[in-house]
């Protein structure tokens, strides 16, 4: 990658060992990706939980370092430049008797609330930045980390992000940088869609839009509902739906069950994909498995 000096020197150690490792991971990723360059970033959504029942079976020294490595992050203060909030957490913060909350790690993660709140991340907790006062202007550059954000975030508000993972999220946040690659071209070059784009999910939604020969997925919704019932949270919904595979398809199938029959069943759910004419097999495929196999349970 082509660094400028700053960067370069970033890198080598010049800012210490904690920022060093954050530009490796850029820069290993982004030529990994192909990326010619960094660019500024400006807003940021990172994840910082304690890990909780999503490590059950780790064993307390695991949990630990897992740990130190984001205290070590929170240690850091957050680039000048940069919005930067925080992804939900996986306990509470409340002295609560929940079987989910284990309190040595709700005692963690209030320690790492407090660190990171020093370091200049506003504690947002939750998986919709955009619904508490996060929102890109558009074209802004960003990193996110939450897949459905993610769509939100490109195709709803025009900002560009790709779908980050804790360490490069983080490495955004104190560097103000992210590495560029993927803006999803059509066949004569031009960016079809906003977005520079490494996720499953978020270039399955502009696939999607080219299918149906829409310049947008706002088009897409549209499509399905009555402009004037096109809320902010009717639109996470969407980006929801577009994070999860054949998403798309089972709005449109709903839609179409609700408007044709009222109560339906399964097996007229069934029916109704077997002849969209809109939808790939695969996407058929998936969503049809998905409600006979519901039968099971």
């Amino acid at each position: 990658m082509e660094l400028t000096s700053e960067q370069q020197t970033i890198l080598e150690g010049a800012q210490g060992d904690y920022l060093a490792q954050c530009m490796r991971w850029l820069v290993e990723w982004g030529e990994v990706m192909g990326a010619r360059r960094l660019i500024p970033a400006d807003n940021t959504h990172v994840l910082l939980p304690v890990p909780n029942r999503m490590a059950r079976g780790a064993s307390p020294e695991t949990i630990e370092r897992y740990v130190a490595d984001l205290q070590a992050a929170c240690a850091q203060p957050t680039h000048a430049r940069c919005t930067c909030t925080v992804h939900t957490l996986f306990v509470t913060l409340d002295d609560l008797d929940l079987p989910e909350n284990d309190p040595a790690q709700v005692r963690m993660q209030r320690d790492l609330t407090a660190a990171m709140v020093k370091a200049g991340y506003i504690p947002t907790f939750t998986c919709a930045p955009y619904l508490v006062g996060n929102v890109p202007l558009k074209g802004e550059i960003c990193a996110w980390t939450e897949s459905s954000a993610v769509v939100y975030a490109n195709s709803i508000l025009g900002a560009r992000t790709t779908r980050h993972g804790t360490e490069s999220a983080i490495a955004a946040s104190l560097l103000g940088l992210v590495p560029e690659f993927g803006v999803l071209l059509d066949e004569n070059g031009v960016v079809r869609g906003q977005g520079l784009v490494n996720s499953r999910e978020h270039i399955e939604s502009l696939f999607e839009a080219k299918r149906l020969d829409l310049p947008s997925i706002q088009d897409e919704t549209n499509m399905l509902h009555d402009p004037q019932d096109i809320t902010p949270m009717a639109l996470a919904n969407l980006g929801i739906e577009l994070a999860s595979e054949a998403g798309v398809l089972l709005e449109r199938t709903i839609e179409i069950a609700k408007e044709e029959i009222g109560d339906f069943s399964i097996d007229q759910l069934v029916e109704i994909i077997s002849r969209d004419n809109k939808a790939g097999d695969h996407e058929k495929f998936v969503l049809e498995n998905r409600f006979l196999t519901s039968r099971l349970f």
